[in-house]
């Protein structure tokens, strides 16, 4: 009687051994909270997070060539000149008659909305690090990012202001202040298939729409640049409304600006206008 009962409890008392193992086991290979690729709340621990400056208006702060700022005067090498519009494309007047809203497009010079000297910047992306100042010109009637021009110099040595032609609008300086933030993924394609949708919301709840620079694109339309491009352009920089300048890309649009990323291509930049 007494071998019966102990080979019994010898029995179930395997069992809750390979039962324990086996807890260990799967709780061993269990991923821990520190260990998910995504956060059940807050965006700061998932891998999907991004460092990213944001771009403020700040009138109060003053402004010298080097500044960065919306408006002003340009900088840019000695045999610069500031860029006319017929100089991006030999077929813009034929291409502007469908749009129907260019008049005298050969007469007309770019707009001017600012500069970003790098070197003011809180926190710089990887794909600026050999970028000492961005200089950008848009399409006059903000409609287009083919219409656009980007300056790109790797060193301000040398640089000096540019006079605006007697025509073109001059605007006075509005100098750029910048704060580091952190960004989130607004498509939600990259998100992993295992996330539930509550998850996925919530971390694009911490996506910035705002001016800045670095993080991830804040399409309106549709993605800014063409997935499909040989260069495999990057998303470098968006700006929103800009107050100082009356600029609000037609219909509370956006200026997108991207870089090609493949071999041979990182000196082409890209350029969007979206708007609703």
């Amino acid at each position: 009687m007494f071998e019966i009962l102990a080979s019994v409890l010898r029995f179930f008392g395997g069992v809750l051994e390979i039962f324990d193992v086996f807890h260990s086991v799967k709780k061993a290979n269990a991923p821990s909270e520190m260990e998910k690729p995504w956060s059940d709340a807050s965006p700061e621990a998932s891998y999907f997070v991004e460092d990213v400056v944001l771009i403020h208006e700040d009138r109060t702060l003053r402004c010298d060539a080097f500044s960065s700022r919306f408006g002003g005067a340009p900088l840019g090498r000695p045999d610069e000149v500031w860029p006319a519009y017929n100089e991006l494309d030999p077929k813009t007047a034929q291409r502007d008659q469908f749009f129907n809203y260019v008049r005298e497009a050969d007469d007309l010079d770019l707009f001017y909305i600012g500069q970003i000297n790098v070197q003011d910047l809180p926190f710089v992306p990887g794909i600026l690090k050999d970028v000492a100042l961005i200089s950008i010109f848009v399409d006059p009637h903000f409609l287009s990012g083919e219409r656009c021009l980007v300056r790109v110099y790797e060193t301000l040595e040398g640089l000096v202001p540019i006079n605006a032609p007697q025509k073109t609008s001059r605007h006075k300086p509005c100098a750029m202040a910048f704060e580091k933030g952190t960004d989130m993924p607004i498509d939600e394609d990259v998100y992993p298939v295992e996330m539930s949708l509550e998850e996925v919301e919530a971390n694009q709840e911490a996506h910035v729409w705002a001016s800045k620079i670095g993080g991830y694109a804040s399409p309106i339309q549709s993605d800014p640049f063409e997935l499909r491009h040989p260069a495999k352009p990057q998303f470098c920089l968006q700006l929103f409304e800009i107050k100082s300048l009356g600029v609000g890309w037609v219909d509370a649009g956006a200026f997108y600006l991207g870089r090609g990323t493949a071999p041979g291509h990182t000196h082409e930049w890209f350029c969007d206008i979206q708007f609703h």
